[in-house]
C-alpha cells in the first residue's frame, strides 16, 4: 500500500542510503500484486542482491509489534525458514505438511501467506490454531515461492497493524486500488454508510503509522547488513 511504500521509502531516505544501491516499489496487495512485480524483476535477477517484502500484517497471536521473524509458510504446509540474519535460507529440501514446530517459537515469529482477508477475531484464532502460525499477510507465501523460484535472496519484515482482538473492515481491500494506492472516496462513502467502521478503521491506521516507523529501520539494518556481507 501506499502508505507502506512512502514509510520504507523516507527510512532509505533517512539513511542516506545510495539511490543506485536500493529501489523501493510499491506492489499492492495480494499474490497477483507480487507475482507481477517480481516478474519484472526476473530478466535482472542476477544483479540483485536481494529483495525485502516490507509492510503491515495482522497478528494472530500476541507478539512484539515488530517481530523478529523464523519463518513464512503457506495454509498447504510448506514452510521457508528465515535465518537469524533476517534473510531467508536456502534449503534443498523443501519442507512438507506437518513439519515439526517444537523449537518455532524460540527461533521467532511464523508468518502464513493467505489469498483472503482474515478480517476478525474468530477467524485469527481459527487460522492460528490451523498453521500454528503468529501472524498473517496476503502476499508472504507467494513472494517466498517466487523468490525461491528466480534464485533471489529475500527477506520480510512485518508490522503488526491489527491485532489477535482487534476487528479489521472487510471494506478495506476495496478501498485499495490493484497498485496499492487508496480509494479516499470510496473509503468515506463506506464509512458514512457504515459508521461503525470508523473506530476500527482509525485505529489500525494510527497503528499502521507506528509500527511502519519501525518496520521502516528494521528494512533498513537488513540492508546494511546484506552490503557488509556482499560488499567488496
Amino acid at each position: 500500500m501506499n502508505i507502506e511504500y512512502r514509510a520504507i521509502a523516507r527510512a532509505v531516505r533517512n539513511a542516506r542510503l545510495p539511490e543506485d544501491m536500493v529501489s523501493v516499489v510499491q506492489t499492492g496487495i495480494g499474490a497477483h500484486a507480487i507475482e507481477r512485480t517480481l516478474g519484472s524483476l526476473s530478466t535482472n535477477s542476477g544483479a540483485i542482491q536481494g529483495v525485502i517484502l516490507a509492510g503491515v500484517c495482522g497478528g494472530l497471536r500476541h507478539t512484539s509489534e515488530v517481530p523478529r521473524l523464523a519463518c513464512v509458510l503457506n495454509r498447504r504446509g510448506r514452510r521457508w525458514p528465515i535465518g537469524r540474519d533476517g534473510w531467508a535460507v536456502k534449503i534443498d529440501h523443501p519442507s512438507e505438511p506437518g513439519v515439526d514446530r517444537t523449537n518455532q517459537k524460540e527461533l521467532g515469529a511464523s508468518l502464513v501467506g493467505v489469498d483472503d482477508l482474515v478480517p476478525g477475531p474468530n477467524e485469527k484464532r481459527d487460522l492460528a490454531d490451523q498453521t500454528g502460525a503468529d501472524l498473517v499477510d496476503m502476499e508472504s507465501h507467494t513472494f517466498a515461492a517466487h523468490c525461491e523460484r528466480l534464485g533471489l535472496r529475500w527477506a520480510v519484515v512485518r508490522g503488526v497493524s491489527d491485532r489477535p482482538g482487534d476487528v479489521l473492515p472487510t471494506e478495506l481491500l476495496g478501498w485499495i486500488t490493484t497498485a496499492g494506492d487508496t480509494r479516499p472516496v470510496r473509503a468515506v462513502t463506506d464509512m458514512l454508510r457504515r459508521p461503525s467502521l470508523i473506530p476500527h478503521t482509525v485505529a489500525a491506521v494510527r497503528r499502521s503509522s507506528r509500527v511502519l516507523k519501525l518496520v521502516g529501520e528494521r528494512v533498513v539494518e537488513l540492508i546494511l547488513g546484506l552490503e557488509q556481507r556482499c560488499g567488496p
